[in-house]
């Protein structure tokens, strides 16, 4: 299992002092030294950060010092690649609400589950599903190839 970050409880709210983790995933409240923050707003931000790199194939913000680094996601502007022309609006309009620099008006989970772009992906795949498509669709020890071994000893293969 993955875990882009790790951040300690402080309250039963979900607030925390304190993170540790992967930097280029941090919210921008998480960039500012002793503050207190909403680990849930801050994962959401983090969420908005991988569908980023899904689409774009890179992170919103890379820079090469944590400073800069910091620097960049607490004050820099969303730099869409030119790749966006290649994206719903959809897509983009929610990449702007998870990647919201101020928490309070940052998207919630729910929000995001009832956005249109996340409605969409979920009527497409029930339309494929009653088409009998997602099944078959899906990879499955059934048809994948056979697994080939080699023997140092033989020259030839064999499943």
């Amino acid at each position: 299992e993955h875990q882009l970050h790790y951040l300690y409880r402080s309250s039963s709210r979900g607030l925390l002092h304190k993170s540790d983790g992967t930097w280029s995933f941090w919210a921008p409240e998480m960039c500012e030294q002793g503050a207190t923050f909403s680990g849930y707003s801050c994962d959401v931000w983090a969420a908005g950060v991988c569908l980023w790199a899904f689409m774009f194939g890179k992170l919103p913000f890379q820079e090469d010092s944590p400073e800069v680094l910091f620097e960049a996601i607490r004050d820099k502007e969303l730099d869409f690649p030119l790749e966006e022309r290649q994206v719903s609006s959809e897509v983009q309009d929610l990449l702007r609400r998870f990647l919201q620099k101020l928490p309070r008006e940052r998207i919630t989970v729910g929000q995001a589950l009832d956005h249109p772009w996340v409605q969409l992906a979920d009527e497409e795949e029930e339309h494929e599903t009653r088409a009998g498509k997602g099944e078959d669709e899906c990879i499955t020890d059934a048809n994948l190839p056979p697994i080939v071994t080699v023997d140092p000893d033989q020259s030839e293969a064999r499943p």
